[in-house]
């Protein structure tokens, strides 16, 4: 139980910081951007290659995931999937 809700509070913090990256108007490929990009790549816990990462995007599109992103944030998924 400890773990899923650790593992939930790292998801979270992570959009936030995606949010905040958004918020301040930083770019996609900047570093501090793709700092956070890295923690998202290794918090997904199956460590896909760069393929396979991009295509999670393709997932991402579903509009279960678009609901979810779109309510914390209405650019998050779309800087997620550009990052």
């Amino acid at each position: 139980q400890q773990d899923k809700e650790n593992f939930l509070q790292q998801g979270k913090d992570i959009n936030q910081e995606l949010i905040f990256a958004i918020e301040n108007n930083l770019n996609p490929p900047s570093d501090e951007v793709q700092a956070i990009i890295r923690r998202h790549h290794a918090w997904v816990g199956w460590n896909p290659t760069k393929e396979k990462y991009i295509g999670l995007t393709q997932l991402y599109q579903t509009s279960e995931f678009k609901e979810f992103y779109n309510k914390l944030h209405p650019k998050l998924l779309d800087f997620i999937v550009e990052a």
